[in-house]
């Protein structure tokens, strides 16, 4: 179903269009060189330089970011990988494709990032990275994590595919960990069309994965480790060149779209506000609130004025039919409560003060 205001949107212009356009006339396609070619090298440092990270390697997907650095962590059959099951389906689908085992950890009720406590129980002799999602945009606790994973000597790969632009403790999400994985989906706040990121201050990772991302082959073009095409096109890598200079202007108009929508419900019982914590910075991915009661009529009015409020992720990884059969039933009693509850809404930079407005008082006229 289409809306006259959706969730996300890809917003292009005509300097996206005249880069695309330069780089075919250049023929600039894409480049199997262990470094990539001119437009992805550019790419990868002006993320690298925002992200204030040693390096940045381009390949072709969120999901290829994160199964590339799991590959270069050596994850294999027999290894545990812990992680939210309240997130999409591509970062468990990353753990399994390597024949290692998702355990799936319960999140917080409030922030929706994985809980630290179930995560302490969950790691095992077996354990060989740990995963937090940055779900919506927001950070998870990071401080915490590391202070479980470091003295284990666990890697930290964060899922920060939703959080371009996010900071913990004055840090942007997806450099404390040991590496950050973005995607440039059309949903995401910057695009390439397709495309995903490594980041990471470990040159031993950020060698193994541009190996990885083009077949294993080394700089001297010998195969050294396994590998597939994992390459970022030389198309894709100038629309990143393009989006970054409009990424902070696409946050600022998240902010504030955030705040109006904020002040907007304040005063509504039955429904949870997303919040900031004092250490973190949402870039505001999605504006997410908790419906406690109602949330399909709100749903249903919302879509009937054209308003595209969605729910991420009515089905929660672990219940998903394949991983029900793979993996089994396992209880995580805060993230399925959370699926009945949580409803997103539309604040990308393209919605308008009125419709912000009108999505407010379509809750309001529900709930009261």
């Amino acid at each position: 179903m289409g809306f006259l205001t959706p969730i996300n949107i890809p917003i292009l212009g005509v300097e996206e269009e005249t880069a695309v356009i330069e780089a075919i006339r250049r023929c600039e396609l894409t480049n199997s060189s262990y470094y990539g070619g001119t437009n992805v090298k550019q790419s990868e440092k002006e993320l690298k330089e925002y992200l204030g990270t040693r390096d940045a390697v381009m390949v072709n997907s969120g999901t290829t970011a994160i199964q590339a650095t799991l590959m270069a962590l050596e994850v294999e059959k027999g290894d545990e990988v812990l992680l939210p099951s309240f997130t999409f389906v591509a970062t468990a689908n990353a753990v399994l494709s390597l024949g290692a085992r998702p355990v799936f950890v319960d999140i917080s009720a409030e922030d929706y990032c994985i809980d630290i406590s179930d995560l302490e129980k969950k790691i095992s002799s077996r354990t060989k990275a740990i995963i937090p999602v940055h779900l919506y945009g927001y950070p998870a606790d990071m401080r915490s994590i590391l202070s479980i994973s470091e003295p284990k000597g666990i890697p930290v790969v964060e899922d920060s595919c939703q959080s371009l632009g996010s900071k913990y403790d004055g840090k942007y999400s997806g450099t404390v960990g040991d590496a950050g994985c973005f995607s440039f989906y059309p949903a995401k706040v910057i695009t390439a069309g397709e495309g995903g990121a490594v980041v990471t201050d470990r040159e031993d990772l950020a060698d193994k994965i541009r190996m990885i991302r083009n077949h294993g082959m080394a700089r001297d073009s010998a195969v050294r480790s396994l590998g597939l095409n994992y390459r970022m096109s030389e198309l894709s890598a100038v629309m990143i060149c393009a989006q970054m200079k409009k990424l902070g202007a696409f946050l600022a108009a998240r902010k504030k779209n955030a705040e109006i929508l904020s002040r907007h419900l304040s005063d509504l019982e039955h429904i949870k506000l997303p919040k900031e914590a004092n250490n973190r910075e949402h870039n505001w991915y999605l504006y997410t609130i908790r419906v406690i009661k109602s949330r399909e009529r709100v749903i249903e009015e919302l879509h009937r004025k054209g308003i595209g409020a969605t729910v991420y992720y009515p089905t929660p990884i672990h219940l998903q039919p394949y991983y029900l059969r793979t993996i089994g039933r396992i209880e995580l009693p805060e993230t399925e409560r959370a699926a009945q509850e949580v409803l997103s809404l539309p604040i990308h930079p393209a919605v308008n003060i009125e419709t912000l407005e009108q999505t407010g008082d379509l809750i309001k006229s529900v709930l009261r």
